[in-house]
């Protein structure tokens, strides 16, 4: 929508997004950029992760939603873990750091459930769906494809709800992509219906 820029809102864009929705009698959804992580904020050599502006950016969603009458914010997990890896710029993670980027991103979530609060705002954060790049990551890295459960945890339900458990905040709740189950379900081997 053109209306978020280095984490803050385009108010003249927002205006003429709001002037569009204000038509229509709709229930709005809101999902932020993708890319947008807490777990592993994006980083690129020569820089630290930026994990201050991933925040920004979410905080700016939430304003939009506001400003728009969205009530809800889909948030997809940020437990994919081989972005860096995928571009050469840092090893696969390690199990040390996979979890303290899981409780990272459990920390953040929990630092932001309460302006999703004050804004009347309900954070859904969804289940992810597997990528074929992921795969090639592992295989070109010496892993086995079957562990991409273990480098992608956000394509798996009973991770996301250990993190809303751990978050324990009544803004935050779960997005359940039927589709993203579907592709990891065939991808990971586990049961779609269990």
């Amino acid at each position: 929508l053109d209306v978020l820029i280095n984490g803050k809102l385009r108010q003249s864009q927002l205006d003429k997004i709001r002037a569009v929705t204000a038509q229509f009698p709709l229930t709005y959804s809101v999902h932020p950029p993708n890319r947008l992580n807490f777990a592993f904020p994006q980083r690129w050599p020569g820089h630290p992760s930026d994990l201050a502006r991933e925040k920004d950016v979410f905080a700016a969603c939430l304003d939009f939603c506001a400003a728009v009458g969205a009530k809800v914010l889909v948030y997809h997990s940020g437990l994919i873990a081989l972005a860096e890896a995928a571009f050469g710029i840092a090893k696969v993670p390690d199990d040390e750091t996979l979890e303290q980027a899981r409780a990272q991103e459990v920390a953040v979530l929990r630092e932001l459930m309460p302006l999703a609060a004050e804004r009347d705002v309900i954070v859904a954060m969804e289940n992810r769906d597997p990528h074929p790049w992921e795969i090639a990551t592992l295989v070109k890295n010496g892993f086995s494809p079957e562990q991409l459960p273990k480098y992608h945890a956000g394509m798996m339900v009973p991770a996301l709800i250990r993190q809303i458990e751990e978050v324990n905040h009544p803004n935050l709740g779960l997005t359940l992509d039927v589709g993203h189950l579907f592709l990891a379900a065939n991808v990971c081997g586990f049961d779609y219906y269990e």
